[in-house]
């Protein structure tokens, strides 16, 4: 079962990465941009890489990206079970 959980976790967390970085490459970033923004933001690790590097800053995003990259950071920080259960229909109707 254990195998399974860390499985299922580790299958989460690369999706929404995954979908995280197509929305900020949809703005017109590069890949090197887009997948250290959305890491750093998941994984609440500090800085990225290119144009979200140590001496930039995320202000040059649109707003959807923001927000994509705020509920990553939020995903992160609370762990991606948690969100996404609170988004789940299950939970509401209990």
């Amino acid at each position: 079962m254990l195998v399974f959980d860390t499985a299922s976790f580790f299958f989460m967390y690369f999706m929404t990465a995954m979908l995280c970085t197509l929305v900020v490459a949809s703005a017109g970033n590069g890949i090197e941009t887009s997948l250290t923004a959305t890491l750093a933001t998941l994984g609440n690790i500090g800085p990225g890489l290119a144009l979200v590097g140590p001496i930039r800053n995320y202000g040059f995003l649109p707003d959807y990206v923001t927000w994509t990259l705020s509920f990553a950071m939020m995903a992160g920080r609370l762990e991606l079970y948690t969100v996404f259960v609170l988004f789940s229909s299950a939970y509401r109707r209990a």
